[in-house]
Parts: structure tokens; C-alpha cells; sequence
């Protein structure tokens, strides 16, 4: 579990919007994995059963994926159990009851009808090389690949494969992996090549698995024994890596709190309209994470409070949804808004905007703050006191 939560947080700054609760879910995913092993070997008490339920509602409260995750490696681990009618039936019923229920809240809660609409397929895959294997490549370039990658992050991780492959040939003892995990970490690997890369309105959604293949590689490498000065090599190479990542933290973290200045000038509980036309980071590699500013505009409502904006609850799977016929006006494009769409808000908050977008938003709208790429522009016609 130790390990889970520290791979956990040393790629956190290659994360997506909605890859944040998913990998802050995936020690839990783990320990769930590991309790349906516990569960199968035995025949579960009442409290067990509580237990487990409990991982699985966790799950399903912290990210769907985690969920479908759980499902496939759950039901793979069930032929690998020693033939035992009872092991198989009571390590097979969670997953397989956890499916039926995420089968049935995903068909509740998605129109189904709407796959493919438009004209696109609702299933699309990456270019393998430039897409796949160089996505997962990412953690090991310092977020960085396309453009050339930061050797300073690097280095650690070739310290590990040197430590590692040194150790091979002097090793006096078998290496002894559970053949559980060797099975997880193959299937996680064949699920993330074989995946596609869009299924329905979800992104990135066969790359959400790189995660769970570096920490089942953690799990597989932490079998193989190490001579003295391998150990140490990986200690100083594990430190190393930490270092460099938590300063991508620091440099990912002064980047989003350009923000901030603007935040201070919005007063609480006002509809705001995102325009963005530059959603890319300096630091992160922008062919891949060109939307990595995309929802900066929702710490509006964390840090001011309340509000409104057009794509919130967007989700037709959010508990949460604006009334029928309430939504609020949404530009197809920034670059397409009218003056019509300017009227339904207070603030409109711009980044990155082109000359030509500045003047005509500065024609309607007074610019009340900048910072960095932002412009946060007031609507002066605006009626506060009938919202």
C-alpha cells in the first residue's frame, strides 16, 4: 500500500482533470483487490462482506474507472485460485455483482442512443508509437517528450534499471513473484494497448491504466532481490526522482495560481463564462496535456464560493444537473462568442485570448484584472440585484 501511494504521488503531475480522484483512488483500488483475495479464501463473515462492500462504494464514490478496473482484474484473478468450487464462487460474486450494478446506474444515468452521434464513432484508437508508448513514457522524460525530454528526470530511472540489472547476474536466490501479480501487471498491459483512446464522451481512456502499470511493475520489481550497493542505488535513485518531481509540482502549481489575482477580484455566487483559447502549459508537454489549464476556472467556485458557469455538471452521470431549459449560454468556440453570450454573465474569464478576441470582448466588457494569460473582464450591464 506504501508503494501505491508514493508512485501514486510522484506521477500526480502528469494528471488530467479527471485523473485526479482516479489516481487518488487507486491505493484504495488495490486494497480492494487484495481484500477479494482475503474474501475468496474463506468463507466471508458478515463483517467481511460489510468490509469489502464498503471498498467497492468507496470505489464507486472516488472514480467510475476505478471501478471498471477493479471489475476486469477482479474476475481475471478468479482461474488463478486452486481448484476450489467455494473460492471461485465467492471470488467471482463481488466483481460480477459489482458489474451489474455499474451496468445498470451507467445505462440510468447515459443516453445510450446518443453513441456516435454526429457522425463520429464512438470508439477511436492512438497512433500506437506516437500516441501510446510515448504517453507512457512521459512520467520517466519529466512530463516532456515531444520537444525533448528533461534528462535531470530521467536519470533516477535508469539508476533503477542499472540497479536492478546489476543485480541479476550475482542474485543467489530465485525470484519468487506471486503469480497474481505478474497476471495483473500482464493484463493491465494488454488492456492499455488494446483499449481504445476515446469510448463514448470519455478521453484518454485506455491511458487511464498507465497508472496501474507502475504500480504493479513496483509490486513485481519489489520481489527481486538486490545486492547491497544495488539497494542503495535505487534508495538514492527512488530520492532523486521524488526530488525532481516535487519541484514539477512546485513549478505545475506557481502556474495554476495565476489565477489567483483574479479570484480576489470576483465577488461569491456569480455566473462566469470561460473563454479559453489557451488551455496548454509551459511546463507540461503541450501536444499531450494542451488542456491542462482547461478547468482552472472551477477553483472560482472552491475559493470564492458558489457561482455558476456553463459546463458545470455537464456529466449526465453527475448526482448534480441544472434544470431543464436552464443552462447557461456556450459558445461552440471562444472564438465564436457573440454579444448575446456575454449577457447571461458577471465575469467572463479569458486565457490566452488573441488580439482580435481582446477587442472585441473590451467593446461590451471592462477588463477588471490580468495575470499571466488570464484577463478577467466584468460585464457593466450585468443586474446583480435580481440573481
Amino acid at each position: 500500500m506504501g508503494a501505491a501511494v508514493a508512485v501514486s504521488a510522484v506521477f500526480l503531475p502528469g494528471i488530467l482533470p479527471g485523473f485526479l480522484p482516479y489516481l487518488l483512488s487507486l491505493p484504495l483500488l488495490f486494497l480492494a483487490l487484495r481484500d477479494l483475495e482475503t474474501y475468496s479464501a474463506r468463507a466471508p463473515a458478515v463483517l467481511s462482506v460489510i468490509r469489502h462492500a464498503g471498498h467497492v462504494a468507496l470505489l464507486f464514490l472516488a472514480h467510475p474507472y476505478s471501478v471498471v478496473v477493479y471489475i476486469g482484474l477482479g474476475l481475471a484473478a478468479v482461474p488463478l485460485r486452486t481448484w476450489d468450487r467455494g473460492a471461485w464462487v465467492r471470488g467471482a460474486l463481488p466483481p460480477l455483482a459489482t458489474s451489474a450494478v455499474f451496468v445498470v446506474w451507467y445505462a440510468l444515468s447515459t443516453d445510450l442512443s446518443r453513441l456516435g452521434e454526429g457522425g463520429e464513432a464512438a470508439f477511436r484508437w492512438w497512433p500506437f508509437v506516437a500516441g501510446t508508448v510515448t504517453f507512457f513514457m512521459l512520467p520517466f522524460t519529466g512530463m516532456q517528450i515531444t520537444g525533448g525530454g528533461n534528462w535531470l528526470a530521467t536519470l533516477p530511472w535508469f539508476c533503477v534499471v542499472a540497479a536492478i540489472g546489476m543485480s541479476f547476474p550475482h542474485r543467489n536466490h530465485p525470484v519468487a513473484v506471486p503469480r497474481i501479480s505478474l497476471v495483473f501487471l500482464f493484463l493491465s498491459i494488454c488492456m492499455y494497448v488494446a483499449l481504445p483512446h476515446w469510448a463514448d464522451r470519455y478521453s484518454f481512456f485506455n491511458l487511464r491504466l498507465a497508472p496501474v502499470i507502475y504500480v504493479m511493475a513496483v509490486f513485481v520489481i519489489s520481489y527481486i532481490p538486490l545486492s547491497r550497493v544495488a539497494k542503495a542505488l535505487t534508495a538514492v535513485a527512488a530520492a532523486g526522482a521524488i526530488l525532481v518531481h516535487a519541484d514539477l509540482h512546485r513549478s505545475v502549481s506557481e502556474e495554476t495560481e495565476e489565477l489567483l489575482p483574479l479570484l480576489a477580484e470576483m465577488a461569491p455566487n456569480a455566473p462566469i463564462l470561460p473563454l479559453l483559447f489557451d488551455t496548454s502549459s509551459k511546463i507540461m508537454d503541450s501536444s499531450f496535456f494542451y488542456q491542462f489549464h482547461g478547468h482552472d476556472y472551477f477553483y472560482y467556485h472552491v475559493l470564492v464560493g458558489g457561482g455558476a458557469n456553463p459546463t458545470l455538471f455537464s456529466n449526465p452521470m453527475f448526482p448534480v444537473q441544472y434544470r431543464e431549459g436552464a443552462r447557461l449560454p456556450m459558445p461552440a468556440t471562444p472564438d465564436r462568442v457573440e454579444q448575446a453570450d456575454l449577457a447571461s454573465y458577471r465575469y467572463i474569464l479569458s486565457r490566452g485570448a488573441p488580439p482580435k478576441s481582446m477587442r472585441f470582448l473590451e467593446r461590451f466588457l471592462s477588463v477588471t484584472a490580468r495575470s499571466g494569460p488570464w484577463v478577467l473582464f466584468e460585464n457593466p450591464d450585468f443586474d446583480t440585484s435580481s440573481r
